[in-house]
């Protein structure tokens, strides 16, 4: 289920609201927290890998 965008986030660490300017780990250009980010894009690096045929077996 997506947040709406009027939804506060969440910081990670301190496990209260985000508070965006001044975090060192928030990127503003895709209004979201690094962590996330990262984790998104290693879940994604993930499938694709899962995807790839098995070098392995040669």
């Amino acid at each position: 289920m997506r947040k709406k965008k009027n939804d506060k986030k969440k910081c990670p660490f301190i496990d209260d609201n985000c508070i965006e300017k001044g975090c060192k780990i928030y990127n503003e250009k895709l209004d979201n927290c690094e962590l996330y980010i990262l984790s998104f894009n290693l879940f994604k690096l993930c499938k694709q890998i899962e995807a790839l045929p098995d070098l392995t077996d040669k």
